[in-house]
């Protein structure tokens, strides 16, 4: 049995447990009618079991980190603009996670893009040198 690190074992355990807990999900969505959401935790699911088989046949940490918090930056994304604010509460664990999986400013990177994703859907009123200003002080956190 191979030897793994403590950074591979933390993403093949994340991305399998996460694949099983959603895998029913698609299942409750399409019989709920919810198909744009069932095709999106298949595609989440699947890309979560490529991370996993990806890790364990090649214990490449690095991308599959950026790989897993693309999928999670999707999910979370995809979520709030599909059922719109029940899904806002989601926003917190995700950024908890990438500051645990990822090095700090690629984290601040993921998390300004989430933000502003999710800010550009639940305030469309909100006027464009607002969105800079908030943007502008996001960044010079990051550096």
């Amino acid at each position: 049995m191979k030897k793994r690190t403590t950074s591979e074992m933390m993403l093949l355990i994340l991305s399998a447990a996460a694949a099983v807990l959603l895998s029913p999900l698609i299942y409750l969505r399409y019989v709920n009618g919810e198909f744009l959401m069932a095709v999106v935790n298949a595609v989440i699911v699947f890309i979560l079991c490529f991370t996993c088989c990806y890790v364990y046949l090649t214990s490449k940490v690095k991308t599959a980190k950026i790989l897993l918090m693309i999928v999670v930056t999707f999910a979370n994304v995809t979520a709030v603009f599909v059922r719109d604010k029940p899904h806002l509460y989601w926003l917190y664990p995700t950024i908890i996670a990438f500051f645990y999986i990822l090095s700090e400013r690629v984290a601040g990177v993921f998390c300004l893009t989430v933000i502003t994703a999710v800010m550009i859907k639940l305030l469309p009123t909100a006027t464009f040198v607002n969105l800079l200003s908030i943007l502008s002080v996001s960044y010079t956190h990051l550096r």
